[in-house]
């Protein structure tokens, strides 16, 4: 579906140009986010990891800060990530774990650090450690898609698309529904494929995010 590109960065402004089509859901980076803090918004999920570093041949990630982007997210990526809208959440990515680097955000799933494997396929597969129950009591495993865009010189991924792997297709003015478990490595898969043209394709749910590094940061942020 896509051809890599091998580029050495970008720009200071980052401009993502894909036309947002039917009515624009505000902040969908807050409401992608807060799924991963309750049952309730039809992702799937596993009370055990069905991927494993032995999945792991998949394109890896440049180290650094990292912006996950809506749609028509305009901001100057060389200001610092406090400054950044809504429409881009900051993370630091480094040795399989995720950290918030935009800290004035509402408490949430990311004020402690987030461990993800990367599994190849077509698409790749985000497994992250979640929490399963609303007081954080019990955690499982969720799942994203991973399809990069781009790539330098070394082969690492500076730009990749990334969406959640929905139960069915996603209605965001609907009430959510309840997540769906499952203890199928292949479910999660097949998931991901229909949860892509959801995310990038559907005129209701539009909710396909993509994932740009931004800079090298150094270890202690």
């Amino acid at each position: 579906m896509f051809g890599l590109q091998r580029m050495g960065g970008f720009s200071a402004l980052l401009i993502n140009k894909r036309h947002i089509k039917g009515t624009s859901v505000p902040n969908l980076i807050g409401l992608i986010l807060g799924c991963l803090m309750v049952s309730s918004c039809g992702m799937v999920v596993s009370t055990r990891p069905l991927f494993d570093r032995r999945d792991a041949d998949v394109l890896q990630p440049r180290q650094g800060l990292w912006a996950l982007v809506e749609p028509e997210c305009h901001f100057n990526t060389s200001s610092s990530p406090a400054e950044w809208p809504n429409c881009a959440q900051a993370l630091i990515v480094e040795d399989g774990v995720a950290v918030n680097a935009k800290p004035h955000i509402p408490k949430g799933p990311l004020d402690r650090p987030i461990a993800f494997n990367l599994s190849g396929g077509s698409p790749g597969v985000i497994q992250i450690a979640r929490p399963i129950s609303r007081d954080f009591s019990r955690w499982g495993h969720g799942y994203f898609g991973y399809r990069p865009l781009s790539t330098d010189a070394e082969g690492k991924v500076i730009s990749a698309r990334v969406w959640p792997a929905f139960c069915t297709r996603p209605n965001p003015r609907a009430r959510a529904t309840t997540d769906c478990w499952t203890p199928s490595a292949q479910e999660v898969r097949l998931a991901l494929k229909d949860s892509e043209i959801w995310a990038f394709e559907d005129h209701v749910s539009d909710l396909g995010l993509t994932a740009v590094w931004v800079r090298y940061v150094h270890p202690s942020r």
